[in-house]
């Protein structure tokens, strides 16, 4: 302030430059933090699904004419659908509202 009691304009500035920095700031780190719950409810389906091809693998051995197959987890769960003779269909759904779902098509040998 001068000795007027008005703000000097250099002030205004300032403090409108440095809140749009804080406020630019805080809009990145938000979507940094959404960005990393989305890449780590990625990671926790992509586990379950591999856990799940194991699992399928081992009740091939023992029901070989499997068609649907629903595996619960903590996190999720996977559904397997055969989807051609030795095709099946892995989707993995997570609890968590980040990630919808993941689909994916494994072929298995004889």
């Amino acid at each position: 302030m001068n000795q007027k009691g008005a703000i000097l304009p250099s002030v205004i500035v300032f403090v409108f430059l440095l809140s749009a920095v804080s406020m630019g700031t805080t809009q990145i780190y938000k979507r940094q933090m959404q960005q990393l719950k989305a890449t780590e409810d990625y990671y926790i389906v992509q586990s379950m699904i591999e856990l799940s091809k194991a699992e399928l693998q081992y009740q091939l051995k023992s029901t070989p004419d499997i068609q649907e197959l629903f595996l619960t987890y903590a996190a999720g769960t996977v559904r397997v659908q055969k989807t051609a003779t030795k095709t099946y269909q892995f989707t993995g759904i997570s609890n968590k509202a980040f990630l919808k779902q993941i689909s994916i098509i494994v072929d298995y040998p004889d």
